[in-house]
């Protein structure tokens, strides 16, 4: 429903429309969830520009062992592979793939929050080495009890409200409940 480019039957007034020039080029996108298996799927050749694994603290090019962070990079940024037909909306931007999530996780699993700011400072210390424009966060806060409603002020909203202000745009999903 983002209109974002035209399908196999002609779209009017989609984004690639009205700026076809405009491809993600330039740009790289922090994928912070699971991983992504960037070297098993063609649609993301050439793509890695930096990674990092919050679980362990390492720079690294992590795998995703539950599939979600590959299929959120796929479409913000996949290319298509060889045929191009289901390419991401970014199709011309570098992957930036930060994982913080792995087999097993939940909610109750102690350090899960860290781990989340912990990423959140690896992209804002990284930003102007990595050329860091986006991030795409495709989860929820939540605790052993369920779904946590943010005052704000927590460790996370003020990490993610900062690296809005430093010009990072962040993308949040919502309602990602299960």
């Amino acid at each position: 429903a983002i209109r974002a480019r035209a399908g196999t039957t002609y779209t009017p007034n989609t984004a690639e429309d009205a700026f076809p020039a405009i491809d993600g080029s330039g740009v790289n996108i922090v994928i912070f969830d699971t991983g992504v298996d960037d070297l098993l799927h063609e649609s993301f050749t050439g793509k890695f520009v930096a990674g990092f694994n919050a679980i362990t603290n390492t720079v690294e090019n992590p795998d995703d062992d539950l599939g979600h962070g590959t299929h959120v990079a796929g479409t913000a940024l996949g290319t298509g592979g060889t045929s191009g037909t289901f390419r991401g909306v970014a199709h011309g931007a570098g992957l930036i793939d930060i994982k913080f999530l792995q087999v097993g996780d939940n909610c109750a699993t102690p350090g899960f929050w860290g781990r989340v700011s912990l990423g959140l400072e690896w992209i804002i210390a990284n930003r102007t080495t990595h050329n860091i424009g986006v991030v795409n966060m495709s989860f929820r806060e939540c605790n052993s009890g369920g779904a946590v409603y943010s005052n704000g002020l927590d460790a996370v909203s003020q990490l993610v409200n900062y690296a809005s202000s430093i010009g990072i745009v962040m993308v949040a999903a919502a309602g990602n409940d299960g």
